[in-house]
């Protein structure tokens, strides 16, 4: 599949993708500070899509996966909703925030039927040949879609 392609299977599933300015939001400009302050290790890219998920559609009950492959991040996203001062910041507790990698994607792009066996065997061996770092267990996760 060519990069053209799978930006069209990309866009075809997705048919919208939008761009998100959180910059004059109250509450995005409090949870950054907050989450910048508590996890000063972690990006604030990483954090800001982080809240564009939550913001945006955990909390207003849209469909959603936050990807990410940072797994500082991943274990902060798995423990945050626990955090009482967090989630009284958003008035919020989502029972399960929708997270996965690029790993996770690509399964679930096959599982669609958005991707064939064959383009996901293309993708691993880009990932393999990439400084992306994978681990053999991904990659036989992935190889066994």
């Amino acid at each position: 599949m060519t990069k053209e392609g799978f930006a069209e299977q990309f866009e075809e599933c997705y048919k919208k993708i939008s761009v998100f300015d959180l910059n004059n939001n109250e509450l995005f400009a409090i949870l950054i500070k907050y989450l910048s302050d508590r996890y000063p290790y972690l990006h604030k890219g990483e954090l800001s899509s982080f809240l564009v998920a939550l913001i945006e559609y955990e909390m207003n009950n849209k469909e959603y996966y936050f990807v990410t492959d940072d797994n500082k991040m991943k274990k902060v996203v798995s423990t945050i909703f626990d955090d009482d001062l967090f989630t009284s910041k958003i008035n919020h507790k989502p029972l399960k925030f929708n997270m996965t990698g690029t790993v996770g994607l690509l399964k679930r792009l096959y599982q669609r039927n958005i991707l064939t066996k064959k383009d996901v065997e293309k993708v691993i061996g880009d990932l393999e040949n990439s400084t992306f770092y994978i681990t053999s267990k991904l990659i036989k996760y992935l190889k066994d879609c």
